[in-house]
């Protein structure tokens, strides 16, 4: 098997926020979708950044 056809890319933010979400209770998963999706859709690498403050917060 070729390295370049292992990697897994995930092209849409759908894909990666179901992705994330599998690591989340079931109860927590609304507010976390929601933050997500600012960050994966964030038009900025700034902006992104400033989305992921609240999840480092705790």
């Amino acid at each position: 098997m070729q390295p370049e056809r292992c990697e897994r890319v995930e092209r849409f933010p759908d894909h990666m926020v179901r992705g994330s979400l599998k690591y989340v209770s079931y109860k927590g998963r609304k507010v976390v979708a929601r933050d997500l999706r600012t960050i994966y859709q964030a038009p900025t690498l700034e902006a992104a950044e400033e989305g992921l403050a609240p999840f480092e917060a705790g």
